[in-house]
């Protein structure tokens, strides 16, 4: 099994490393401190989206009828913490990874203060690079609504807990997306660990 990475062990920059004929054009970067004040925010429209999304499958909070079967004992509190905290960060960067090697990366995983991450080493295009950002927040909203009418009563709280912190922790994943909208089709990204970097053909000697 790889060993995992430790946050500082990715590259700050990708710049020498690009195929030949590209060069640096911009850095995309994350404000982390003013995400996680959006990712709070978001927790509310999310939570109502989910709930109205689950409710007619079984979940836990249906808003429009008023009703609330959501459990607050200790074991749910446990199960709760165990999904937001420790499954769902796992499953988010798995993800990422899953699709990097479809587009034909070789995604590497690794650990940070309070963070999972996944880094990827090879320069890939910008549609491959969108949909690695887009994969979790789409594959866990629509496989976890799927099965919310299989999961066990007292699993569907933790689910729907899930669902929503996937939903508003995909901020830092939607920002670099939105970054990557104007840019050129035929630019490459890299990794890097403060967001990517956009690598773009040189211009033809006249």
């Amino acid at each position: 099994m790889p060993r995992l990475l430790r946050l500082n062990e990715v590259r700050a920059t990708a710049e020498g490393e690009q195929p030949a004929g590209y060069r640096l054009l911009g850095r995309g970067h994350l404000n982390l401190g003013l995400l996680s004040a959006l990712s709070l925010v978001i927790i509310i429209p999310a939570t109502l989206l989910f709930a109205l999304i689950t409710a007619p499958l079984g979940g836990p909070i249906d808003p429009r009828g008023g009703s609330f079967s959501f459990q607050v004992g200790f074991v749910d509190v446990v199960l709760l913490t165990l999904a937001a905290a420790v499954i769902l960060p796992i499953v988010h960067e798995l993800v990422h990874g899953a699709v990097a090697a479809v587009v034909g990366a070789r995604p590497v995983y690794g650990i940070g203060p309070g963070v999972a991450f996944c880094h990827i080493r090879e320069f890939v295009g910008k549609r491959a690079y969108a949909a690695i950002l887009v994969a979790p927040l789409l594959t866990i909203s629509i496989v976890g609504v799927a099965i919310m009418p299989l999961t066990p009563t007292i699993l569907r709280g933790p689910l729907l807990a899930l669902l929503i912190t996937n939903g508003s922790g995909a901020i830092g994943d939607l920002a670099s997306l939105w970054q990557l909208r104007r840019l050129p089709a035929d630019v490459l990204i890299a990794d890097t660990n403060s967001g990517f970097e956009i690598y773009v053909r040189d211009a033809p000697l006249q």
